[in-house]
């Protein structure tokens, strides 16, 4: 490079398949040479393999061995753990949270590779961001594992039947690939752990896989879908088809048929979106993705490429390409060598890609797989699962630590210790449907509840008289204060009139604001007289 020149900044922008793949090709293909700067912008410090995130919630593998330090698998990038706040393709910046998010840093750039990937967006579905469990990252399969076995323990020592079953029964909301191999690897885990759980009763154990089209696995071909189908439900697993979940809450799943299932685990696999960044952008966008043209660059805008989940790149006949991981990793490789064509001088390709297949690991050592035409399943379906997914994994020393996983996981029993990671407290939210106890009398107190939305009865019961309602609290009002303030067990039990949130905050929490915001003391000391004389005249 000429001495004061300046060098050409590559930015990329998220380090799932499509960006970690992309800055890995561009450091190849610019091996030695200082004219380009290459900088990638993602949230963690590493790159995760999320088709082997099943088998990290499981157990079969542990968190760490599938996730790679971004900063060791790309070394000679510019690495930016951080979130991205803004795009300015007119100004051709991107601004980042830096400092803890202090403030924001500007990265410039003269190529900016969009490569997000998808959210999680469950607002359409009562309670299902606040209930439901999601299995896209390590820290998602960490807590997941963490959960079923803290849902074994409790139910272990569970007195009461219904409160029993509801702990070992487990709803996994999805039929696609995520859903299959999520649900049929937590039952392999289950099966193998029950024995030492010696008053829990194999017939207590309900897996139940939620599916809204005719079949589980529709991205295969009927037959191999139908096995699947087939394989789960011999091991006892329930698949409800054409059904959605219409709500949840913390202990029930109201389903689209008028069912209700009791479980204090619901896992869902669906509700992906692009993400919402996508829509600042002046890109067009096609269902929230970014339209590229085949080159995988964005008309109209030089210097700017997307791909990935969050880019809608068309196939030869005019469709658009699936967003999945293997074509994602390829899509890299034509966008890094469509760049180094567009600063060194010759012709740009067009991605094409027909699939090499699919496969999908149903647990317990069968899987389904379609491969260059051919059509496998069961045990050697499973092994060329595994063994594909192991070539895959990017690292030598990843890959030996994924088969030596597997290989103590053939020999030793899976590991059931529950390692508790505890969090300050904080502000929750919950959503609570008709006739469902938020706070119960009698039990202790622990949480304060600001109504967001919806409507609550305040009713106390005894022994001598029928119950009687002391109050009706709408949006805006707040309940569990007594208890917090005077120490007191439940004084009442606090029952949703219809569909509600509620925000609610821990002991400690609310003690701090009680105490140190004069104002809301005294609104909360005026408001427990209040309640408390009306008590005592009823």
């Amino acid at each position: 490079m000429a001495v004061g020149k300046t060098p050409a900044r590559i930015v990329v922008l998220g380090g799932g398949f499509g960006g970690a793949f992309t800055a890995r090709r561009l450091l190849q293909r610019f091996r030695g040479d200082d004219s380009v700067e290459i900088s990638l912008v993602n949230r963690e410090n590493y790159f995760v393999f999320q088709p082997m995130l099943p088998e990290v919630a499981a157990g079969s593998i542990e968190p760490s061995q599938i996730a790679n330090p971004l900063r060791r698998m790309l070394p000679g990038v510019n690495f930016y753990a951080s979130e991205v706040e803004s795009i300015d393709i007119e100004r051709r910046r991107v601004q980042i949270y830096a400092g803890e998010g202090r403030h924001l840093r500007a990265l410039p750039y003269d190529h900016l590779v969009v490569s997000l990937g998808t959210i999680v967006d469950l607002s359409s579905l009562p309670g299902l961001s606040e209930h439901s469990l999601a299995l896209k990252n390590i820290g998602d399969a960490f807590y997941l594992r963490n959960h079923v076995i803290g849902c074994l323990e409790q139910a272990d020592i569970e007195t009461e039947e219904e409160h029993r079953r509801a702990f070992t029964t487990f709803v996994i909301v999805g039929g696609g690939f995520s859903g299959v191999e999520t649900i049929g690897e937590l039952q392999e885990m289950v099966e193998l752990v029950l024995p030492h759980y010696r008053n829990i009763r194999r017939e207590d154990v309900r897996f139940v896989l939620i599916h809204s089209q005719e079949r589980i696995l529709p991205e295969v071909v009927p037959g191999l879908g139908e096995y699947a189908a087939a394989e789960l439900r011999s091991r006892g697993i329930e698949i409800r088809l054409n059904v959605k979940c219409k709500a949840a809450t913390g202990e029930h799943v109201f389903l689209s048929d008028g069912t209700t299932i009791a479980t204090r685990t619901l896992v869902s696999t669906v509700g992906n979106a692009p993400n919402p960044l996508l829509k600042t952008l002046p890109c067009p966008l096609a269902r929230g993705r970014i339209i590229t043209d085949a080159m995988l660059a964005v008309p109209g805008y030089a210097g700017v490429w997307a791909l990935g989940d969050c880019a809608a790149v068309p196939m030869p006949d005019g469709t658009m390409y699936a967003p999945t991981a293997q074509n994602a990793i390829r899509q890299a490789t034509t966008c890094a060598d469509n760049i180094v064509a567009t600063l060194r001088g010759g012709n740009r390709k067009p991605f094409v890609f027909g699939g090499l297949g699919k496969l999908a690991s149903l647990g317990a050592r069968s899987a389904v797989a379609e491969i260059l035409g051919l059509r496998i399943k069961g045990f050697l379906a499973w092994w060329m699962w595994r063994t594909i997914y192991l070539m895959k994994l990017p690292g030598l020393e990843r890959q030996i630590r994924v088969a030596l996983d597997w290989t103590l996981d053939l020999i030793f029993q899976r590991n059931i210790v529950q390692l508790k990671v505890f969090r300050t407290e904080k502000v929750d939210r919950a959503h609570f449907e008709p006739g469902e106890a938020i706070v119960t009398q009698g039990e202790l107190g622990n949480r304060f509840y600001i109504i967001e939305r919806g409507s609550v009865e305040v009713v106390r019961h005894s022994p001598e008289s029928a119950p009687m309602r002391l109050a009706t609290l709408g949006a805006g009002e707040y309940f569990g204060e007594v208890a917090l303030l005077r120490d007191l067990a439940r004084t009442a039990t606090v029952r949703a009139l219809a569909p509600t949130d509620v925000v609610s905050l821990g002991r400690g929490d609310f003690a701090a604001f009680a105490q140190n915001l004069t104002m809301l003391k005294a609104s909360f000391e005026e408001t427990l007289g209040q309640r408390l004389s009306e008590a005592e005249v009823r």
